[in-house]
């Protein structure tokens, strides 16, 4: 298939679209499985802060970090994958999406509301499996803008549900 030349702010603005409804259902299941694997853990009680701390940061990621990395790491590894083959700069883009999800993993192990594992498939693997996942949608949404613009009308659907919740948490 031959992609369209288009700009990288272009290429960028269709990719967010695609990775917020990505990410979006990525962190639902991951998160979930995480609080399972949590409350297993501890003997079926449930660490009220992780589950808000996966809370929180589902909608930091929609409304602040997301954007961020698509806009500046997705755009440096795209630029420099643009040619490869599309699995092999995908794999790029999902460790890329990995190494910061550890950060963020790595918080939550810090702050004490996580063990590294729950923290890893909390935060870390919806990130990897949402930027590699993009990368392999991305060549077609921009052949075909359909895609793309369907992308954006779900991802609207997760921005304001992370705007309601941010601002049901910290104003109300």
């Amino acid at each position: 298939m031959v992609v369209p030349q288009v700009g990288n702010a272009t290429r960028a603005g269709i990719a967010l679209g695609i990775a917020l409804v990505f990410f979006s259902v990525f962190h639902l299941a991951c998160g979930r499985l995480a609080i399972e694997l949590l409350a297993e853990q501890d003997d079926g009680w449930l660490d009220l802060s992780f589950a808000v701390a996966v809370l929180l940061y589902g909608a930091l990621a929609v409304l602040v970090l997301i954007p961020i990395a698509v806009f500046t790491v997705g755009l440096a590894v795209d630029v420099k994958t643009r040619q490869w083959p599309r699995g092999r700069a995908a794999a790029v883009h999902g460790l890329a999406g990995f190494i910061l999800g550890i950060g963020v993993a790595g918080i939550a192990v810090a702050a004490g509301v996580a063990n590294w594992p729950t923290a890893v498939l909390a935060f870390a693997v919806p990130s990897a499996l949402a930027a590699f996942a993009t990368h392999m949608v991305s060549p077609t949404a921009m052949s075909h803008r359909g895609i793309a613009w369907t992308a954006w009308a779900l991802a609207s659907v997760a921005i304001v549900a992370s705007l309601v919740f941010v601002v049901s948490v910290f104003v109300l």
